[in-house]
C-alpha cells in the first residue's frame, strides 16, 4: 500500500514551497486545524473542511478538486491480501456488495444520507455542506453501481504514483483490482437482498 497523500502532495505543489509538513500533519483533520491556524500555506483536504475553516484564513482559495481536476482518481478501495482472498472470494464479493447496495441506497435519498452521517460521523458537517456533498455525490461518479474501478482509474492512480516516486516498481490494473471478486460483487449487488 503506498502513501497516497504523499502521491497527491507531488501533484499539489505545483513546485511552490510551501509549508506543508505530511509527516507532522496526518489525517485531514489535523491538516485542517493546522491551515486554519496559518501554519500551512496549502493542503488537501475534504470540501466540508474547507467550508469550515475558509472563515478563518486569511484568503483562502481553492485551487482544485479531484472531482474537476482528477476525473480518474479512486479516493478509497476495499482491499485484501491474495491469499486471503483466495480462501474467501465470496465472503469478499458478499462484503463489497452490501457497500455497493449501501452506496446506491444513500445517494437516492438525502434524508437517509442525513441520518447515516449524522449515526456514523463523529462531528457532522453543516446542513449546507452536507447538501453540497450530496449534490456532488448525484453529479460525478464518487459512488458508481460497478464498483467505480475502471481500468483508466486504476492506470491512473498507478502512473500517479508512479510519476510521484511512491511506487517503484511497474504494476499494471490486474495486479490491483480482482476483477472476478469485483465482477461478482456487482451481480449480488443488482440483486434483491437476503431476507
Amino acid at each position: 500500500m503506498f502513501d497516497l497523500f504523499k502521491a497527491l502532495y507531488g501533484h499539489v505543489h505545483l513546485g511552490m514551497r510551501i509549508r506543508l509538513d505530511t509527516n507532522e500533519c496526518q489525517g485531514d483533520r489535523a491538516r485542517t486545524t493546522e491551515w486554519a491556524a496559518g501554519g500551512l500555506d496549502a493542503t488537501v483536504i475534504h470540501d466540508t473542511q474547507y467550508d469550515g475553516a475558509a472563515a478563518t484564513v486569511n484568503q483562502p482559495v481553492e485551487i482544485a478538486t479531484l472531482y474537476d481536476n482528477a476525473p480518474g482518481f479512486i479516493k478509497v478501495a476495499q482491499a485484501a491480501r491474495a491469499d486471503w482472498l483466495d480462501q474467501n472470494r465470496e465472503v469478499a464479493a458478499r462484503y463489497c456488495a452490501t457497500t455497493l447496495r449501501a452506496m446506491k441506497a444513500l445517494k437516492s435519498d438525502f434524508g437517509l444520507f442525513r441520518a447515516a452521517v449524522d449515526e456514523y460521523v463523529a462531528e457532522p458537517p453543516s446542513e449546507e455542506s452536507l447538501s453540497e456533498l450530496f449534490a456532488l455525490i448525484q453529479r460525478y461518479p464518487f459512488w458508481t453501481e460497478d464498483g467505480g474501478l475502471s481500468e483508466d482509474g486504476v492506470r491512473f492512480m498507478i502512473d500517479m504514483a508512479t510519476e510521484s516516486g511512491v511506487l517503484t516498481r511497474p504494476m499494471s490494473a490486474a495486479d490491483v483490482v480482482d476483477r472476478a471478486t469485483l465482477n461478482r460483487a456487482v451481480e449480488l449487488a443488482s440483486q434483491p437482498p437476503e431476507q
